[in-house]
């Protein structure tokens, strides 16, 4: 589990209560109870202890009081630590106590004797880092308990200390002038040395009646929570989920509601039915009788072939079921035949309905009648084509007398019996002629590409032959108009490359044209042919001209090249034209 999916469990309302509970039982019963049973352990260890030490110095003092001063009493006897090797001689008190100690403890407990004052026969014994460290605690204090839970050979123990204090004048006396003493000035309330039981330490649960019964009643008390807890989220639940219940229901009515007016909406509209899987017609509409002229009986049951034109590809349909079974929607349009044999046509959308085991259950499809708009665009290509036939044949029968006006108006402007104003006037009918020719042929190239005529022919093509002409051509033009008229061709550019040389010739033409038209006299127009790649015999060469005109307007840029669209009106007036030159490039 991440720690995102952790933290997300924590602040969960179902599991993060669920959590804190197990979190504070989990340290109840590894932290808490082990610390109270250790604790409940030591404790009655160390009374076992402190009772056990507590019998061996009443022994003493038992021993000191109606043993010992009777026997000093008596020349012959001795009292000393070696008793069991010397006759008539019996033990001291602290031999006595060390003695008893071997023998009287039970249960695995050990009591020793240690003294920072040890007597001669104890010289040699080096105490335990343990021991000082309780010598240290009970000279200071002297009437405490020093107790302290080691590792000793491999086990656990518990070491209760307590201190040996002098409380009788008699043992004072005797400490103080005993052959070998190790100190000859002690005092009532003196600690002598300390008294040590060593008890094993066993590891189990050990505690109090109060402490079980709290624990308990914690325990009890966390599942009175969580059962709350949880009764109060069930509650809160069950009134939003009642709530939601309500809403859904209320959405839902509404939807169906809304879905019935689609429906009615759709079912006016719309030609509308569904198939089974395997394209078998299972529900109709009103308006698919209608416009099929068929009877629900008579479609329910059947193959949409029914109504099938023969017309129809069968690619279409091919393409039709591919869709749809790819569980796709599917758009078209598709031309049916009625129960009459009438045709009609619908723009169709078929959408495949999936179970819930995410397969196709069946099909729906919805289609408009768009018969009418159908036959009136065939009628309107129709008219279009007989209009764009109408206009090459006129504009053909117009060019050839238009050709001998110029011919002859030509050699009429030449002739050198002409006044001025007869030569002035020649002129004219040469130029409005030239221009109607030009207009002409603007339209018959319009007509070429509506009516789908219009072709272009590639062939072998000396681009600096075209080049050379059409600057040839415009030099004189631009020369009338003071215009500057810089020409500037890639030598890199191949002498021969294949495209259609008189399309080439043609735009440049008609964009020069416009050029000078709309340059104002000493203006500047650039022609430049440049190389831009020449791999693997393709060859990208850049046309460009630029002139130093009016321009044209950023807002007219996406309409500029639509047939008969100028920038305005004005222009239209004092610049003349048909508006065909740039759609004509454009194409």
């Amino acid at each position: 589990m991440s720690f995102k999916s952790f933290l997300n469990s924590v602040f969960n309302p179902i599991t993060g209560p669920v959590l804190g509970v197990s979190l504070i039982i989990a340290i109840v019963v590894f932290f808490i109870i082990p610390n109270l049973s250790q604790q409940n352990k030591v404790t009655q260890l160390e009374e076992k202890a402190v009772s056990s030490i507590d019998r061996l110095k009443k022994i003493r003092k038992y021993y000191t009081t109606n043993v010992i001063s009777k026997v000093t009493k008596y020349t012959d006897l001795n009292i000393n630590y070696n008793h069991s090797n010397e006759a008539k001689t019996i033990p001291l008190p602290a031999t006595l106590l060390h003695n008893l100690s071997q023998i009287l403890p039970d249960n695995g407990m050990t009591v020793k004797m240690f003294s920072s004052y040890p007597f001669p026969n104890r010289k040699d014994r080096v105490l335990e880092a343990d021991q000082k460290e309780a010598l240290d605690f009970i000279e200071q204090n002297p009437y405490k308990t020093h107790t302290k839970l080691v590792d000793e050979n491999g086990r656990k123990v518990l070491k209760v200390t307590v201190a040996d204090i002098f409380y009788n004048q008699g043992c004072v006396n005797c400490h103080n002038n005993i052959a070998g003493t190790p100190k000859d000035d002690w005092q009532i309330g003196d600690v002598r040395g300390a008294l040590q039981a060593v008890i094993p330490y066993e590891y189990g649960i050990t505690l109090t009646s109060n402490q079980v019964m709290y624990i308990v009643v914690l325990f009890i008390i966390l599942v009175l929570i969580l059962c709350f807890y949880y009764i109060f989220i069930s509650i809160r639940q069950n009134n939003q989920s009642n709530r939601v219940e309500e809403q859904l229901e209320e959405s839902i009515t509404l939807r169906t509601k809304a879905l019935n007016e689609y429906k009615k909406a759709l079912d006016a509209s719309a030609i509308v039915s569904k198939t089974d899987k395997y394209g078998i017609i299972t529900c109709v509409n009103e308006e698919f009788e209608r416009v099929s002229q068929y009877s629900s009986e008579e479609l329910i049951g059947q193959n949409h072939n029914l109504i099938r034109h023969p017309d129809m590809p069968d690619e279409i349909f091919k393409d039709l079921w591919r869709t749809i079974k790819d569980k796709k929607i599917w758009k078209g349009q598709i031309k049916n035949r009625a129960k009459d044999g009438s045709s009609y046509y619908v723009a169709t959308t078929i959408v495949p309905i999936i179970d819930a085991n995410d397969e196709i259950e069946e099909f729906l499809a919805i289609r408009l009648d768009i018969s009418e708009i159908v036959k009136s665009r065939i009628q309107a290509e129709k008219a279009d084509f007989s209009k764009s036939t109408f206009l090459a044949n006129m504009s053909h029968e117009i060019r050839t007398p238009l050709n001998a006006i110029i011919g002859f108006s030509n050699i009429l402007s030449g002739s050198k019996n002409l006044n001025v104003e007869e030569l002035k006037q020649a002129q004219i009918i040469e130029s409005s002629a030239s221009s109607l020719l030009m207009i002409i042929n603007d339209i018959l190239d319009i007509s070429k590409i509506e009516s789908g005529n219009f072709q272009i022919n590639v062939t072998n093509a000396d681009l600096y032959f075209i080049a050379e002409h059409v600057v040839e051509l415009f030099t004189k033009r631009a020369t009338q108009k003071n215009i500057k008229f810089v020409f500037n061709m890639d030598n890199k550019i191949p002498m021969c490359v294949q495209t259609d040389g008189t399309r080439i010739r043609q735009v440049i033409s008609n964009l020069l044209s416009n050029a000078i038209k709309f340059t104002e006299n000493y203006g500047t127009i650039y022609l430049n042919i440049l190389m831009l790649e020449n791999e693997d015999k393709k060859a990208t060469i850049r046309f460009e001209i630029i002139d130093s005109g009016i321009g044209i307007p950023q807002k007219q840029l996406d309409t500029i090249f639509k047939p008969f669209i100028q920038v305005d009106s004005q222009i239209n007036r004092k610049y003349e034209g048909t508006g065909l030159g740039l759609s004509i490039c454009n194409h």
